[in-house]
């Protein structure tokens, strides 16, 4: 008979199941939350660990993976209610982080002791021990990438399969990792990879993250949920490795990269009919990866795109500063590059708080060509911080400028955008709405350009009044063709609104660096529009046109 450990919350179900195993012959022990039940395996070492998803303090999901940590790694059942609930697929993640067996409430006592049976007897295949041969699938292709794309199980996978979604996408790499590698052997070079995998890997799925593939020592992963899960994750990671270095004896000190970007992908399958693989496409994917690069440029760990700031529920919860504009191929306006600095040591990350309104205004002097008060504005923050590596290196871009006449700006700014064909979303209606606020947000420019506060209230009064009539309009024709991405649509909107209503309020106060407004301007509301325009209106358009033809009725 087993040594078995209960986890739960719920005092009525670890009585109900203490009485099914011991009846059934196995000793049994309880604990009320995940922390508890993890320390007592700990001690006492328990054969089987049954435990639910859905607790307060630390949740199964949590549980599972930090068990599979332990030094004896208990067999593990996972319970909760209907497998599905709110959208989560609880159990099918638990079995990703490892859960043996999962169990969907309610259940009687010959399923339980079923499944414990089960869970407890080994298999044999052709002599040897094994798992199913679906278990074993599941350690190269993850099942919740299969669900998200339709699939059941791995057996039914067909090359094309397909969806699209709204994700973020994490890449992470380590840093100088051919140096770290030059003096091991490839043995220790797999052993010291695994071990580093080991400690990250477990954190991303406890944030709620997927594994889509591994690429030598970088990792790229998806969050499906939210971006707040993808930040949470990169910063455990990172204090992962701090804590890693700390019990690294010798050698040099680990450091990784982490970009963050979100937006529309599809997922399936490619290949060819002998040899299939899941894969992610999109720009969302090629622009995280570049993020990630370009902590190399910066000096910092992690960097995030303009649409996962965009898309994060409180935004303000974390440290994050404006570091720079970057030009991507495919898109009309450059996207924003935020840095997130939460993981800085303490001294820096206090630092970089104090100084973040001086640093923000000396980027915006650089990118509009203001170098002199830009220098002066990066000396500032260095004086006060001198580690701040992104404000060390635009001091030496303003000091390029100033020798060569060098500027590594995108170079658009302060002028009139003009409407383009490629912004058209192919709905009358809201592109000719597009159009009256692009025009009215240039006018808003050059009225701040020019000093003239004659017009600048009834031209903030219209795009208040303007851009709700606009979105109300996008939210009837969602509603009205159940376009699937309504609320993810509608965040966006929301977040603009936000941002209009602070920029809004510095131009009422007067107190307002005109400069910085502009270049305020320029990048929260021009590029914002253009960007949505051309990505997230732009789907949704596609998708009610497709609507529209497959109904056959006009759009009215």
């Amino acid at each position: 008979m087993a040594r078995i450990l209960i986890i739960d919350d719920e005092a009525v179900i670890r009585f109900t199941l203490r009485e099914i195993l011991e009846q059934a012959g196995h000793e049994v022990f309880e604990a009320d939350n995940g922390q508890e039940g993890v320390d007592l395996h700990k001690r006492e070492h328990f054969d089987l660990v049954i435990t639910d998803i859905i607790m307060p303090k630390m949740g199964g999901l949590s549980t599972i993976a930090k068990l599979k940590r332990t030094a004896r790694v208990p067999k593990i059942i996972a319970i909760s209610g209907g497998g599905r609930a709110d959208g989560h697929d609880y159990l099918g993640r638990a079995s990703d982080l490892g859960a043996d067996r999962v169990l969907a409430k309610p259940f009687n006592d010959g399923q339980l002791l079923d499944v414990i049976e089960a869970c407890m007897k080994p298999r044999v295949f052709e002599g040897r021990q094994t798992d199913t041969a679906e278990s074993a699938y599941k350690r190269f292709v993850p099942s919740e990438f299969l669900k998200m794309i339709g699939v059941d199980s791995v057996a039914q996978v067909k090359l094309g399969d397909h969806v699209e979604r709204k994700v973020t996408v994490l890449f992470s790499d380590i840093r100088s990792f051919t140096t770290l590698s030059e003096n091991m052997t490839p043995a220790e070079n797999f052993d010291f990879i695994n071990e580093f995998f080991g400690q990250l890997v477990p954190i991303i799925h406890e944030n709620g993250g997927l594994i889509d593939k591994f690429i030598g020592d970088a990792v790229m992963a998806l969050f499906c949920e939210n971006a707040d899960s993808a930040i949470r994750a990169s910063l455990a990671m990172l204090k992962a490795i701090d804590t890693l270095n700390d019990k690294r004896a010798t050698g040099v000190p680990l450091k990784i990269g982490i970009g963050i970007n979100t937006g529309m992908v599809v997922m399936g399958i490619v290949g060819s009919k002998d040899r299939m693989e899941t894969t992610v496409i999109g720009d969302t994917v090629n622009l995280s990866s570049r993020l990630e690069s370009l902590t190399k440029t910066y000096g910092v760990s992690l960097l995030i795109g303009e649409t996962t700031l965009i898309n994060l529920r409180v935004p303000s919860v974390y440290s994050i500063r404006f570091v720079d504009r970057l030009l991507v191929k495919g898109k009309l306006r450059p996207q924003s590059v935020y840095e997130v600095f939460d993981a800085d040591p303490e001294a820096l990350r206090r630092a970089k708080r104090e100084t973040v309104g001086t640093f923000e205004k000396a980027v915006a002097y650089y990118h509009i060509k203001e170098i002199a008060g830009a220098a002066e504005l990066f000396k500032q923050c260095l004086a006060a911080c001198a580690d701040d590596t992104v404000a060390r290196l635009y001091l030496e871009r303003c000091e390029e400028f100033m020798l060569s006449g060098s500027h590594e700006g995108t170079g658009e700014l302060n002028a009139d955008v003009e409407w383009s064909d490629e912004y058209l979303v192919g709905i009358a209606e809201v592109d000719e709405q597009h159009q009256e606020l692009l025009a009215n947000i240039n006018l808003l420019s050059r009225l701040v350009r020019e000093g003239d506060t004659g017009k600048l209230q009834d031209v903030l009064d219209f795009l208040g009044s303007y851009t709700q009539n606009h979105f109300q309009t996008e939210e009837n024709l969602m509603r009205r063709y159940n376009y699937p991405f309504i609320n993810e649509h509608l965040h966006e909107h929301e977040r603009f609104i936000e941002t209009y209503l602070n920029l809004r309020a510095d131009i009422e106060s007067k107190n307002h660096d005109k400069l910085l407004l502009l270049f305020k301007i320029d990048v929260f509301l021009v590029d914002w529009l253009i960007h949505h325009t051309t990505k997230v209106d732009k789907h949704m358009g596609k998708y009610i046109r497709a609507m529209i033809v497959s109904e056959q009725q006009p759009l009215t």
